[in-house]
């Protein structure tokens, strides 16, 4: 992810961070199904999601710090 990524993530609010989140877990929900159904999973793709997910989780912990710091 490029630094302007990241950027662009922490300006974003709490609010829309967590609805990314929300649709990134039902793309992985989405892949495993299916993975089990069609026997094509996402592959690469899901370690991607996996790392944005954690990535917003943790922008979302900083506001939620800042706040309460300050």
């Amino acid at each position: 992810m490029k630094a302007n990524e990241k950027r662009e993530l922490r300006e974003r609010s709490a609010e829309d961070l967590q609805q990314d989140i929300e649709q990134m877990r039902r793309q992985l929900l989405d892949g495993r199904a299916a993975g089990v159904v069609e026997g094509k999973g996402l592959g690469m793709a899901a370690r991607e999601l996996r790392r944005n997910i954690a990535r917003c989780l943790t922008v979302i912990n900083e506001k939620q710090n800042a706040e309460v710091q300050a």
